[in-house]
This record gives C-alpha cells, sequence and structure tokens, in this order.
C-alpha cells in the first residue's frame, strides 16, 4: 500500500503510513462536517431530542439518548483527526529538516496544525470542565466575587431602542485587589474577564435598588437596605428601605441610631420627616436608586487554549511571508 504523505508526495507503507495519510485527514474532516450537520438538524428539528448547549459536553452523556448518536460518533472520529494531524505534521518536519529546508515558509503549514490541535484541545477542556458558578450581585457596597476580589457599581449607563427597550447597558465597577483599585466596564457583549477569559462575570441584570438620602446639618449620605452612615458622630445603620410605607404610599426607610455613648434608637422615617439624635436633627431627604447589576459567574478553562490555538495560528500565518496575500 503506497500513501500521500503530509507534503503530497508517496512516502511510506503500511498501517502507519495510513494513519498520517492526506486522505485519511480529508476523510475526517469531512466526517466531521457531516456529523456537525447532522447534529444541528435533529437538535433542532427532531421532536423530542434535547438539545444541550455544545460547551457542556457532560450533559450528552450524563442522560444517554440515541438522539446524541452523531455525537458519540463524532469523538472517535475527531480523535483520530487530532492523531492523523500530529503524525502528519511530525513526519512533514521531520522529512523537511533532514533535507536540509530550514526556511519559515516550509514550516508554516505544520504551526497552522498545532493551532487546529489546540482549537481541538479548547473544544474538549471547555467542554469537559467549563461550569456555570454561584451569580454574583453587585451594588453600591463592596461584595465579593469569589475570586479574592471585590466589587461594586459605581456607575449604570444605558442606551435605548426608539421604542424604549434597552438597547446597550454599560456598567462601571470598582474592583479591589491586593490593596488596589480600577475601575472596569462591563456590558451584555464586555464581561469581567480574568485568567485569559477562564472566568467571566457576564452582564446578566442591571436595574437600581432603592436607597435613602440622609442628612444632619451640612453632611449628607445615601444608603441601601443593609447600608450604614457616620453622620455627626452617630452611626445610622439602614435596616430596610420601603418605597412605599403604611403612609399613604409614601417611601419609609427603617433606621437604627446608635450614638457615642453606645446608645441604640430603632425607628422610622418617612420621607421628609425628621428625626432629633444625639448628634442634631435627622432628615430622610429624599428615595435615590443606586445601580445593581447581577453577574453571571462563567468559569470556562477552554478560552485560554482558544486564545493560545488563535495565536499560533497567526504565527503560521506570519511565517508564511507574503505567499498568503
Amino acid at each position: 500500500m503506497r500513501s500521500e504523505g503530509a507534503d503530497g508526495e508517496a512516502d511510506g507503507s503500511g498501517f502507519a503510513a495510513l494513519l498520517r495519510s492526506q486522505g485519511l485527514g480529508l476523510a475526517c474532516g469531512q466526517a466531521t462536517v457531516l456529523l456537525l450537520a447532522i447534529g444541528s438538524f435533529v437538535m433542532a428539528h427532531v421532536e423530542g431530542a434535547p438539545a444541550p448547549a455544545l460547551d457542556d459536553l457532560t450533559a450528552f452523556f450524563r442522560a444517554p439518548s440515541i438522539h446524541y448518536a452523531w455525537l458519540y460518533l463524532l469523538v472517535p472520529v475527531l480523535g483520530l483527526y487530532a492523531l492523523n494531524t500530529v503524525l502528519c505534521t511530525w513526519h512533514h518536519v521531520v522529512r523537511r529538516w533532514r533535507a536540509g529546508q530550514r526556511a519559515l515558509p516550509v514550516y508554516a503549514g505544520a504551526v497552522m496544525h498545532v493551532a487546529f490541535l489546540l482549537a481541538l484541545v479548547a473544544h474538549a477542556v471547555g467542554g469537559l470542565w467549563s461550569e456555570e458558578r454561584e451569580p454574583v450581585m453587585l451594588g453600591a457596597r463592596f461584595v465579593g466575587l469569589g475570586d479574592g476580589r471585590e466589587a461594586r457599581v459605581v456607575g449604570l449607563d444605558e442606551e435605548q431602542h426608539p421604542d424604549g427597550s434597552p438597547r446597550q447597558i454599560h456598567a462601571r465597577l470598582e474592583v479591589r485587589e491586593g490593596g488596589s483599585t480600577r475601575v472596569e466596564e462591563v456590558s451584555w457583549n464586555g464581561p469581567l474577564s480574568r485568567g485569559f477569559g477562564a472566568d467571566l462575570l457576564l452582564l446578566a441584570q442591571a436595574g437600581r435598588t432603592p436607597a435613602a438620602r440622609l442628612s444632619v446639618g451640612d453632611q449628607a449620605c445615601t444608603a441601601e437596605a443593609g447600608g450604614a452612615c457616620l453622620l455627626s458622630g452617630v452611626r445610622i445603620a439602614v435596616d430596610d428601605v420601603l418605597a412605599e410605607g403604611p403612609w399613604e404610599k409614601t417611601p419609609v426607610v427603617s433606621l437604627r441610631a446608635r450614638d457615642r455613648a453606645g446608645t441604640v434608637t430603632d425607628f422610622y422615617l418617612p420621607v421628609g420627616g425628621v428625626r432629633d439624635l444625639a448628634g442634631g436633627t435627622l432628615r430622610f431627604e429624599r428615595l435615590e436608586g443606586n445601580p445593581a447589576v447581577l453577574l453571571r459567574h462563567r468559569h470556562a478553562p477552554g478560552n485560554p487554549w482558544a486564545l493560545a490555538s488563535a495565536m499560533v495560528l497567526l504565527v503560521g500565518i506570519a511565517m508564511l511571508g507574503r505567499r498568503w496575500i
């Protein structure tokens, strides 16, 4: 038996030559496209066929189904495709090197093969180990992101369509890590990323939470439920903010004041109401809305591999020089 090597020349014989043959690679590529096309049709048009997301391959194996036969066949096909690529690439590089060829364009194809292999690894790693983690709600106070960082919302801008529906949302976050802070922006298409995309905080929802504007004399602060202010030496904790209180649906705030002597006083104030405290007269000036966002936490370990694949592919293209133009 004679087969074609990676460089298109007749070389070798037997089973090893078949595994590294260009024909086997073409067959695997065509089989991959065919199986993916079948899978797309089955999940979209066959009644009763569940459609798990392809970024979580484990879902296809937790509850095996005949509808997933295309995927079960795709696994060994891609495995054979990867093996063919490795052997084909190695054979190509060794032959060229032994022939004394040292020009970079000669090895550009091999570098692109490496990029293809990295892309397969990215799909496998992402499909097997990606997961949704606990979402994070951010408001005016610093909240832990679960990875050693803390963040809070410092601004929220919304772009609207002519009919008033949201077009895009931009949330500005103050991120604190290791004693330093920086401002990051999160939008529907711009997540807060870490580890070359291995961990993503994606904007899921945005809105505003009610907050009370409080003042004592010329000192003022804004706090939402669970927050606190220090005004004229009195610590005022906000237990709850009710947009509609018991007094003719007037906004009401539930407060707990602790003065310098340690005396604690619990009371309610309607908007515009006042209360005499040890440090002066406390006024509930108005109800405000603090920006808040809900972030999905997506662990996607395949993303760094995909980035590496793209970078290696660019190197391969650059090695071609003017030949790729």
